[in-house]
């Protein structure tokens, strides 16, 4: 079953708040990974990330074709090409991934989602997905990380994951809070006293 939505139907989600989206794994002194608070605007996308090294945003601006990475420490940013068909980096070739809806339902943080199963190379995964909160960007493809079957599919349907479950039950991912607001445009800019910072060429932030 083909699930693929029109690329466009991605910038046209009329969702404007933040999501705070918690995820099951530790940072590198072995603490509970900081939760990623996703933003939307507009068809833009900003995850603010916590790190020891100080906070890190990505901005996804699609109709820029523009990834932007700022380090609010160093006050410095770095530029990339952005193709939400491609979001996917070396993932992106692998075969598509089965989807099975189950139509099993459940509302998370007051908004309902619809289970679905994702089989892939990756294994069988549980996602359930949600419709109006904009677009679902994988940080992790940001850094040249393949993109699980699960996150492929969403890209192509234009949804975005509530909860995700592997096949013995863990949970991967949850969002613990939506919240519709108003949201300053700065958020989605690079700010102007920050320096952009090349990298060479073939080489990931």
């Amino acid at each position: 079953m083909s699930l693929a939505l029109p690329a466009a139907s991605l910038a046209a989600q009329d969702f404007e708040g933040a999501i705070t989206v918690r995820i099951a794994s530790t940072a590198g002194n072995g603490a509970p990974a900081p939760d990623l608070e996703y933003l939307a605007r507009g068809g833009k996308v900003r995850v603010n990330v916590r790190s020891p090294m100080g906070s890190v945003a990505l901005i996804a601006v699609p109709s820029e074709k523009k990834l932007y990475t700022l380090m609010d420490a160093q006050s410095m940013y770095m530029e990339q090409p952005l193709s939400f068909d491609a979001r996917g980096g070396a993932a992106a070739t692998s075969p598509p991934p089965t989807i099975t809806r189950t139509g099993k339902k459940e509302t998370i943080a007051g908004h309902e989602c619809e289970h679905i199963l994702v089989s892939g190379q990756q294994g069988n995964t549980d996602v359930c997905m949600a419709r109006g909160l904009g677009p679902f960007f994988a940080a992790t493809a940001a850094f040249g990380a393949s993109m699980p079957a699960w996150q492929r599919a969403l890209v192509a349907d234009g949804a975005f994951p509530l909860k995700v479950s592997r096949a013995d039950g863990t949970t991967q991912l949850e969002v613990t809070k939506i919240e519709r607001k108003k949201l300053s445009d700065a958020l989605f800019t690079v700010p102007g006293n920050y320096t952009k910072m090349d990298m060479p060429p073939g080489r990931r932030p």
